[in-house]
Order: C-alpha cells, then sequence, then structure tokens
C-alpha cells in the first residue's frame, strides 16, 4: 500500500511498478489524484476513507506525503493478518506514529534507518575496495607506458591487445616461496 500520490509518492509507485511481482494499492487525501497516478503506474487505487482496510491487506504500507500530521496510528494502521507487516514512512513530517511499532507483527522504518542501512552498505564496500586494492597492489607490478602489458609477481604477465583481449603466461618458478597462481 502507498499512501502519498505527490512527488515523493509518484517516485515511489513508478519504481514500483517496473517490478512485476508487486501488486500496489495506492491511496491518497484527494482520491481523484490517487486515480490519476494509480491509472498512469497499473496500480490499484483505494479511497483514502478505507485507509483502514487497505492497511489491513498489505504486508508493506508505505507513507510519503506531506501531510502536517500522522496519517497512520494504532487506530487505523491495525494487522489483521498473521504476517509481519513494515511500515516505511517517508514523510516530513511523519506520517505514521511511532507507536504503531509496538503493534504485534509490525516493523516501522523512518528516513533514518533508511540512511544507516545506505551508510552501512556503503562502508561495505569501501572496506572491500581496499581490500581489492591490496590485492590488486600485491599481484601487479609494472603497467608499460603504453598501458598494453602488465608485468605481474609470481611470473604471471598479462598481455592486452587494442580490442580490450587479453592473455596471461605463467611461468612454472615460485616467486619468493609462493606458488605460481592466478587470483
Amino acid at each position: 500500500l502507498l499512501v502519498g500520490a505527490g512527488e515523493v509518492g509518484a517516485g515511489v509507485a513508478t519504481a514500483l511498478a517496473k517490478s512485476a511481482d508487486v501488486r500496489v494499492e495506492l491511496t491518497n487525501r484527494t482520491d481523484a489524484k490517487a486515480g490519476e497516478l494509480a491509472a498512469a503506474v497499473g496500480a490499484t487505487a483505494v479511497p483514502f476513507g478505507d485507509l483502514s482496510q487497505a492497511i489491513a491487506r498489505a504486508d508493506v504500507v508505505i507513507a510519503a506525503t506531506s501531510a502536517p500530521g500522522h496519517l497512520i496510528d494504532a487506530a487505523n494502521g491495525s494487522i489483521t493478518h498473521t504476517d509481519r507487516t513494515i511500515f516505511l514512512d517517508l514523510g516530513m513530517p511523519r506520517d505514521i506514529d511511532p507507536d504503531i511499532a509496538a503493534a504485534p507483527g509490525a516493523e516501522l522504518l523512518v528516513l533514518g534507518d533508511l540512511q544507516a542501512f545506505a551508510n552501512r552498505g556503503i562502508e561495505r564496500r569501501e572496506k572491500e575496495a581496499v581490500a581489492a586494492r591490496r590485492l590488486v597492489e600485491n599481484y601487479f607490478t609494472l603497467w608499460s607506458p603504453t598501458m598494453q602489458t602488465v608485468g605481474l609477481l609470481c611470473g604471471k604477465d598479462l598481455q592486452v591487445d587494442a580490442e580490450g583481449r587479453f592473455s596471461i603466461t605463467v611461468d612454472s618458478s615460485p616467486a619468493n616461496g609462493r606458488a605460481n597462481h592466478i587470483p
């Protein structure tokens, strides 16, 4: 369920519409605006007055409005199915009352949670980049001035032609006691 048909809501709806595995219901405080966006992205428009019932059917509720207060709270955010429901609040200010997280089966995520998730991914990729750089530094020792040939440790040699095809030559003698291998 997507709550909101403004700029952010439209962006989310468009992104969700690209996934064939997602059935999207869309509501907005202005039913006509919800209907227009739903028609444009292949979603199902839900009257805003039916918000509680739509929430009860949803596995994921994404709220992305500019409403001045909470649109979803414990009164209309009740979960009637047994599975977990994820509430994602993209609203500024928040559209979802934080107390909804106390409901059985409910998980509330806000923009700060998404930023923390993104930051963890960035940190993990930075660590992997450092490891990759060390691997490259360990194996590549000399680039030719024309960038066509790379001399490698362990007796390996990489030849790259103008079309980007390459070949690797490995000699049979270990270098500095290390066995030859191609990483």
